[in-house]
């Protein structure tokens, strides 16, 4: 510090401060601005009550075994039905295709058949994909006038 007239002390400056100020200013703003951006990829109706949160969740906490991830299920039929009920960890994925035109939709159930919410609705898109955050055991409700095909892919827990 330097002194002035009249005892007082003027303020050094220290450019590196401020360089390193800055640069962690910098850094925050681009982990708020990307963590912002992968929330607007949610489905629509994903945070109303009764749909699957598009947020993603913890990972298996410690005690556990660990997840194994990969080809979980296929699905497939020529008009509607329910599928047998099966596991997934949290973060998983459908893989949907049907015949173009046709009207399609896939309703996500609880293992006792409780609607969890509509996760497909497809008038003329011929495949798609939809993500699902919460993890347990389902079934899935397929209203179809056409032949289709689902695949789950995802991780089931190791228990």
């Amino acid at each position: 510090m330097t002194e002035r007239s009249g005892g007082r002390h003027a303020f050094s400056r220290r450019p590196w401060l401020y360089v390193g100020v800055g640069l962690a200013l910098v850094l925050a703003l681009i982990v708020f601005f990307v963590a912002r951006s992968q929330g607007a990829g949610a489905p629509a109706g994903a945070g109303r009550q009764g749909y699957p949160s598009p947020s993603p969740t913890s990972s298996p906490s410690a005690g556990t075994s660990a997840a194994k991830a990969g080809s979980l299920e296929r699905f497939d039929g020529s008009d509607g039905k329910t599928t047998t009920t099966f596991k997934a960890a949290s973060n998983w994925q459908i893989n949907w295709e049907a015949k173009a035109g046709n009207g399609f939709t896939v309703e996500l159930l609880d293992k006792q058949g409780v609607s969890r919410g509509e996760i497909v609705t497809a008038k003329k898109k011929a495949k798609g994909s939809t993500f699902v955050s919460e993890g347990g055991e389902f079934k899935l409700k397929v209203t179809a006038s056409g032949p289709w095909t689902i695949g789950i892919v995802g991780r089931t827990s190791g228990k």
